[in-house]
């Protein structure tokens, strides 16, 4: 979805297939804000529309473009020339476009900050701070920090909202021929977990495989309340069939998951242990 100065582009599209913008009422001026919040690469191209548009008739005009959320970012690098590095080329088409700042939360890699020309990558510490805010007081007064991994731990121990709360973190065992994570240990630097609340927090889940391995072990440790804090959530992530942590969320053992909307949508998860926070 891509909005410009708060309102949404409505994109049609003719019989062959290319798209059709014929209701483009957006106030344009010297100063505009671009919203993409990510559903597929065909919104890349409605941006080089968009932006082009607006250059026509405001060629001095001052563009910020918020993208919560970086595509491609987990193809961050390349082993053979086979593979195509996304990434990269994202990059430089959103750089031809000559923004005057983006703005991104929680980049999942530093290649795509490195990549990408005055970027602004904002932290999700705020967000955190008001997550915790809204867990029960009585389980905040028992809160543990868990990372699903050493680089989460390292990414995210400094960050002022969880200064106070212990933190652990949890070690993959991964089966190297098929690549899938077959549980894995936690690294308690002494905390013992028992009655515990833990709130888990890391950038992005796809079909949830680490967080459900997490969940389950930090139950077997004596954990009680789960919360999990992701800043990007995959819609992946609620497939019936491929989907794990979705169990764990819709049978109660997770009691609230909490994520931006800047990749997940609300629809048809009513009801549901999930806290979409609006950003942007």
């Amino acid at each position: 979805m891509i909005s410009v100065n708060c309102r949404t582009v409505k994109v049609g599209h003719f019989p062959a297939g290319e798209q059709n913008i014929l209701d483009f009422k957006h106030d344009i001026s010297d100063e505009n804000t671009i919203v993409w919040k990510y559903e597929s690469d065909e919104e890349l191209v409605t941006l080089m529309y968009i932006v082009s548009h607006i250059r026509n008739y405001y060629p001095k005009a001052n563009i910020y473009l918020h993208m919560p959320y970086i595509p491609h970012a987990r193809m961050d690098r390349v082993k053979s020339d086979k593979e195509v590095f996304t990434l990269k080329y994202f990059a430089e088409v959103i750089n031809s476009l000559n923004f005057n700042v983006v703005y991104t939360l929680d980049a999942h890699s530093d290649s795509s900050l490195a990549l990408i020309n005055r970027i602004q990558n904002d932290s999700p510490n705020t967000i955190i701070a008001d997550v915790i805010w809204n867990i029960p007081e009585i389980d905040c007064r028992n809160l543990v920090v868990y990372f699903p991994d050493a680089g989460a731990y390292k990414r995210y121990k400094d960050l002022t909202a969880i200064a106070n709360y212990p933190k652990v973190y949890g070690e993959k065992i991964r089966n190297w021929q098929t690549h899938r994570i077959e549980g894995l240990n936690v690294v308690t630097n002494g905390t013992d977990l028992k009655g515990k609340s833990v709130l888990l927090i890391d950038d992005i889940i796809s079909y949830g495989g680490t967080f459900y391995h997490s969940v389950l072990k930090l139950k077997e440790l004596g954990a009680d309340k789960i919360y999990i804090y992701a800043s990007h959530v995959e819609n992946a992530m609620i497939d019936m069939e491929r989907g794990t942590l979705i169990k764990l969320i819709d049978d109660g053992t997770v009691t609230m998951l909490y994520t931006t909307d800047s990749i997940f949508k609300a629809e048809n998860n009513e009801g549901r242990n999930i806290n979409l926070i609006r950003e942007f």
